[in-house]
């Protein structure tokens, strides 16, 4: 296979024996949609040393038959499905588990695609280079929308921001997406968890936690790029479901103190940290200013007129870029259903949290 001919890849290629290997990990669930294009990205990396684990959830389609059909024959490759469904945190940690030798493990989402052959090798690159960084992102580039349905691209906008950060930075939270994170610090933290038996999402920053409490960093390469699909985020019924579930597994790793939200100088996710502020106080002052009604009239009006306004304003200016006044409406209209969703499922996982945390759990 051709290598690229960038310098990172070229100085890390340049020596093969300080190249260790690599355990990729695609965990799947009902996602054989894009899973192909995942694991063919990575099969094209100019990464000598990288072994691929695919890993079905005990999905409840025939992704683990059309991948078996689908894929190459390939030493590179070792496919396991689980018998019951676990989540993706004791997934990824079974992917732990079959490290033999590899010194780092790159998980991949199984509907994004490493657009660069050299992702790997660049992203190795930061790792030997600084051994303080245990976990290294990319950025998330949008693919052509114009393929996705109305609501999964209104969506799609929600989710990613506006914001690109141009310089490598220090971030709170590695994204799981594409990320490239050493095996013995994660095996010294415990391995991955989630919020609680059911599964409340969070994977990311329960990881995260644990792995900037020991001191070390995480950081994000903006010149790494994948492409994300946003499988299974068709309807608007799917968008806040998933919406709801990742509310209530940040609220309880806030609550039990498992959550680092600091979000170092990152431009995007600090506007992403901004975002879920307007929501917050829209619908916190909204309910304060339901309950002040009983007392008063024009406090409480002026109160429900600010805050709506705040987050009206928000949404319009993030909806600027959007084509066409129809879905720069169900941007807008999408956005206040997104923070009542958003809002009410953090404070329930927030108490759910706590009562863990007073149970010693």
């Amino acid at each position: 296979m051709q290598l690229a001919s960038t310098s990172a890849a070229d100085s890390v290629c340049s020596n093969k024996k300080q190249m260790p290997t690599v355990l990729a990990v695609v965990p799947v669930y009902n996602g054989h949609q894009f899973a192909l294009k995942a694991i063919n990205s990575l099969l094209s990396q100019n990464y000598p040393g990288l072994r691929i684990a695919v890993i079905d959830d005990c999905s409840e389609d025939n992704s683990m038959t059309l991948l078996s059909n689908e894929l190459p024959h390939s030493p590179q490759i070792t496919v396991i499905r689980n018998e019951e469904n676990i989540g993706l945190a004791q997934t990824l940690n079974k992917a732990l588990e079959l490290v033999t030798d590899e010194e780092f493990l790159l998980v991949l989402e199984q509907d994004c695609e490493l657009l660069d052959d050299d992702y790997v090798a660049r992203a190795f690159q930061h790792l030997v280079s600084n051994d303080d960084v245990v976990a290294v992102s990319g950025e998330n580039v949008l693919p052509d929308s114009k393929k996705f349905s109305r609501m999964k691209r209104i969506f799609v906008h929600h989710l990613c921001e506006d914001v690109h950060d141009e310089d490598v930075v220090e971030v709170g939270f590695s994204l799981l997406k594409a990320d490239l994170l050493r095996v013995d610090v994660l095996k010294r933290v415990g391995g991955f968890e989630s919020s609680s038996k059911w599964k409340l999402a969070s994977e990311e920053h329960l990881v995260s936690y644990k792995i900037r409490s020991q001191g070390y960093r995480i950081i994000k390469d903006p010149s790494l790029k994948f492409a994300a699909y946003w499988d299974g985020q068709e309807k608007l019924g799917e968008n806040l479901r998933k919406e709801a579930a990742y509310g209530r597994g940040l609220g309880w790793a806030f609550a039990a103190t498992k959550s680092d939200l600091e979000v170092g100088k990152s431009k995007q996710l600090r506007s992403k940290k901004i975002s879920r502020a307007f929501e917050t106080q829209y619908v916190l002052l909204t309910i304060f200013s339901l309950f002040l009604f009983l007392y008063n009239l024009l406090i409480p009006l002026a109160l429900l007129s600010l805050a709506t306004l705040l987050q009206l304003g928000h949404l319009y200016y993030r909806a600027r870029s959007l084509s066409g006044v129809t879905e720069r409406i169900l941007f807008i209209g999408t956005g206040f259903l997104r923070a009542w969703v958003y809002v009410s499922n953090f404070c329930l996982g927030t108490l759910y949290g706590l009562a863990s945390k007073l149970r010693g759990k």
